[in-house]
């Protein structure tokens, strides 16, 4: 492993390069081939290293090898044949034998406004961090390596400097030009000695904020080999995403093409909420037996297009489905209109996945789930809302009920019932569209299309007791997944109930959220310590109270926490990435 080098010197770059194209002669009418490959000249012995090389591959370098004196003149005659280059991905760089290159290096990276990038596989360690640090954007995927450790004179480590010494300058200079916390700087010196290598875990690569962007964040790919035979493309499958249980299998999320990513991101995050451990819970507290049964049993969720009307071939498919017309995505019109024309039902369906597959339904030949005793608390509330007509209610409902009960699915279809009440999914229905859908108007008191007594979590509490202590045996309070505002949304989001806004009833619920896209986009925080992330427009952060009821402490570049010392109002809330704070009596600007 190379290590950082203590002695910054001026040193002459050399204006050499050692291509590894071969050259040859070419006739007047032949084009000279291109140069794609472009090799550092190292005049001190390398050791057995391969000196830093870019190989072009239309407007990305892949970049490999050790940085030595000519690194950065053959960065620069690179960039002089290949005008349009953008991105640098990094393979495999294990430092520098020059610190005074690859500071240079790195600072013509900038100049370049390049973005650097390090897939999965890729591997970055000692100068290579400082070089993925020049991007003007940096971007990183999950399981790719960052190593970090402290430089050597040969005798101390940087450590062993105190921090006034003028030996550290040129990397603070370095790090500060590049937007870098000090912090970091310090936190590279105390990693690792030179002899060896801190790999920098996922929270402190966001600590520092080393990344703008998670390659692959979103986790979809194309639908794996395993799965294409039979969710086809000729049945319009393009897409896939899965949720890993404990015991190593996956479940499956299979998705058609009229689905957006977000919706799939949607899907799958409601799915993780209600496998998130909820800590305390009687049955919620560890839940991966239920996972692992998910798993276990073959669980697939398939996302289809259009709407639940017969005419999907793909819904005769092994798999739980759920619909493109089913699925809402936060910050979408329809979500913040909250129109039940087509009412979101992901958290219906997907409970009836976890409930069929994971916690396990009684009344069957065999149980084939992991909470027997969690099902026959489920059972009995069932037959209690049944009898006192707490669910199921309606003259109209009855043929419906009786179906239930032939295909056993009672208790599946209350504790769906109980849930969208419980998150707030029918808060917004009212009377207009009671009548539209049902015979009844006073069916706007309810929830589930007027069926259950109860449509918000207040009233959970008063109409069905025992379904609120279901929900509080495994299901959290708030939802526990960050939800990804949709690119569409311009204005303020609040996370805050308020009646005049439909989708409060719902977003009340939610405690950390992304906002993405670039539109300039607002958000009002609730009493959930919540985590907001920004995108790439202005982003204020509205509180309840005046400013000198918080603490705002600055955690990294661009990270900040602010607390507030009025219990039980805004909480703790951590913001990434945003512009603006605004209090009652003061805006702050970040």
């Amino acid at each position: 492993m190379i290590t950082k080098l203590t002695f910054i010197t001026t040193v002459a770059i050399l204006p050499l390069l050692i291509g590894c194209n071969s050259s040859s002669s070419t006739s007047s009418n032949v084009k000279p081939q291109v140069e794609q490959v472009f090799r550092s000249a190292c005049s001190i012995p390398m050791q057995g290293d391969t000196p830093l090389t870019f190989t072009v591959e239309e407007d990305t370098a892949k970049v490999s090898g050790v940085v030595c004196e000519g690194s950065p003149a053959a960065f620069s005659k690179m960039l002089a044949v290949h005008t349009s280059l953008k991105t640098l991905s990094l393979v495999n760089i294990d430092g520098s034998a020059d610190d005074n290159a690859n500071l240079q290096l790195g600072q013509l990276i900038r100049k370049s406004k390049m973005t650097t990038s390090i897939g999965k596989t890729g591997h970055i360690a000692s100068g290579g961090t400082d070089l993925y640090l020049a991007g003007t954007k940096r971007k990183w995927a999950e399981g790719a390596k960052i190593g970090v450790h402290s430089w050597s004179d040969g005798v101390n480590d940087g450590s062993h400097f105190p921090m006034s010494s003028p030996e550290h300058k040129p990397y603070l200079d370095y790090y500060k030009e590049m937007g870098i916390p000090e912090s970091f700087y310090w936190f590279t010196l105390n990693a690792a000695s030179a002899s060896g290598m801190h790999y920098m875990t996922y929270d402190e690569i966001k600590q520092y904020g080393m990344v703008t962007e998670q390659l692959d964040a979103l986790g979809i790919t194309p639908v794996p080999a395993s799965l294409s035979s039979r969710y086809t493309k000729a049945l319009n499958f393009d897409r896939y995403t899965s949720l890993q249980a404990p015991n190593g299998k996956l479940i499956h999320i299979i998705s058609q093409d009229k689905l957006t990513n977000n919706q799939i991101v949607r899907a799958r995050s409601v799915l993780s909420h209600y496998l998130t451990n909820y800590t305390s819970s009687e049955y919620g507290n560890d839940k991966s037996a239920v996972t692992n049964k998910m798993a276990d049993n073959g669980a697939i969720l398939l996302l289809l297009n259009g709407s639940d009307d017969g005419t999907n071939p793909a819904s005769e498919l092994d798999g739980q489905p759920l619909y493109q017309n089913e699925i809402q995505v936060e910050g979408g019109q329809w979500y913040l209109s909250q129109d039940y024309d087509h009412r979101d039902a992901t958290f219906e369906e997907i409970l009836h996945m976890v409930h069929d597959y994971g916690i396990g339904v009684d009344q069957n030949e065999s149980f084939l789930g992991a909470l027997p005793a969690y099902q026959d608390e489920i059972r009995s509330a069932q037959v209690t809302a049944l009898t006192q007509k707490i669910w199921g209610v309606g003259d109209e409902n009855q043929n419906w009920i009786q179906e239930l009960t032939q295909e056993n699915s009672l208790s599946q279809e209350y504790l769906a019932a109980v849930v969208d009440s419980y998150y707030g999914l029918w808060g917004a229905w009212n009377v207009s569209e009671a009548s539209e859908s049902s015979s009844n108007s006073s069916d706007s008191q309810k929830g589930m299309w007027g069926i259950y007594m109860a449509k918000t979590r207040a009233e959970v509490a008063v109409e069905d007791p025992l379904g609120l202590m279901l929900m509080s045996k495994f299901f959290p309070p708030y939802l526990m997944y960050n939800a990804r505002i949709d690119e569409s949304f311009d204005g303020k989001f609040s996370l805050k109930f308020n009646s005049s806004k439909p989708y409060t009833n719902h977003s009340r619920y939610l405690k950390d959220i992304t906002l993405t896209g670039s539109n300039d986009s607002d958000v009002v925080v609730n009493e959930l310590d919540n985590v907001i992330m920004g995108n790439s427009g202005d982003n204020m952060i509205i509180f309840s109270g005046d400013v000198d009821s918080y603490t705002i402490t600055m955690i990294s570049n661009r990270r900040y926490v602010i607390k507030d010392n009025q219990a039980g109002r805004d909480g703790r809330v951590t913001v990434q990435d945003v512009e603006i704070l605004k209090f009652n009596n003061f805006i702050k600007v970040l």
